[in-house]
């Protein structure tokens, strides 16, 4: 394979993967378009208007927690094809639920969903991705959500100026069946993280990937560094309070610390409220 070639493979494997960063994003904006309607439709109170929408962030830290170990056992792309399957039953199920119980049980699986990609997406990628471009490649999961956000608003938008009747909010969560579905069909041709296999012991299997992904002598090269920094990390370990590892990780949850300070979420989640309640005109929110 050649070196255009290879890129070419590498960076679409990485970018369907980025994917996840889409329906994440998609997944936390859309309830904003459907929540006045929400409420009118099951007579919601504040309280329990306020667990519909932060019922997604409870499945987040589910799904983050359990993430890890799972994709550790199962593989990065078993983990991120069930993501995929939770954003697509997520999708149907909040667009038609019985009742407000289950609107909130699918939102909560689609917050899982949302919990396992933002950590096997990155992940995932970082592991596709040479060492060289590795920091640009796991950079389009971070634009994918940006732009799920931005997908949700404008189908939100879209779907009240074209639709009519009470019930619009079933099409917006409906519309995230899409992206679900090209996601979980793409998920199904990309290979398996070559890190992973070599950590279970398939070399054969990961240099086959690696092959695909490099050409040969650089396929041989990374296969061999991915065998010696597994053969080490299984002799010596490393814990989180290491000192390689201490500073990065300290950065890392700072700045998402920081992140939820900055209030960002609750824009994303009332934005059309807050220009409403800005504006004069509360048909012009969305």
């Amino acid at each position: 394979m050649n070196a255009s070639s290879a890129h070419k493979r590498t960076r679409n494997i990485c970018l369907i993967v980025a994917l996840g960063g889409l329906l994440f994003g998609f997944d936390t904006a859309v309830i904003s378009g459907a929540l006045e309607m929400l409420r009118n439709q099951f007579s919601l109170s504040t309280a329990m208007e306020g667990w519909m929408v932060s019922s997604g962030l409870a499945g987040c830290i589910i799904g983050v927690l359990g993430t890890s170990m799972l994709s550790d056992r199962i593989g990065r792309k078993k983990t991120i094809l069930l993501s995929a399957i939770m954003f697509l039953v997520s999708a149907i199920g909040c667009a038609f639920p019985a009742n407000v119980s289950q609107f909130i049980a699918f939102r909560i699986v689609g917050g899982i969903g949302v919990g396992m990609a933002s950590v096997v997406s990155p992940m995932l990628i970082a592991e596709f991705a040479p060492a060289s471009q590795r920091g640009r490649m796991i950079s389009y999961y971070q634009l994918a959500i940006t732009v799920g956000i931005l997908a949700a608003y404008f189908s939100n938008a879209l779907i009240v100026e074209v639709s009519a009747g009470d019930e619009k909010w079933r099409t917006m969560f409906l519309v995230m069946a899409l992206p679900s579905i090209s996601f979980l069909l793409l998920l199904l041709r990309t290979p398996e993280s070559p890190r992973w296999l070599v950590s279970k012991g398939r070399r054969s299997d990961a240099l086959k990937v690696l092959l695909q992904l490099r050409q040969p002598d650089e396929a041989e090269q990374e296969f061999s560094a991915i065998t010696n920094a597994s053969g080490r990390l299984k002799k010596n370990g490393r814990s989180l309070l290491h000192p390689a590892i201490r500073l990065p990780l300290f950065i890392g949850i700072v700045l998402a610390v920081f992140q939820q300070f900055s209030g960002i979420n609750a824009i994303i989640y009332y934005g059309p409220k807050i220009f409403e309640a800005a504006s004069n005109n509360a048909g012009n929110n969305m």
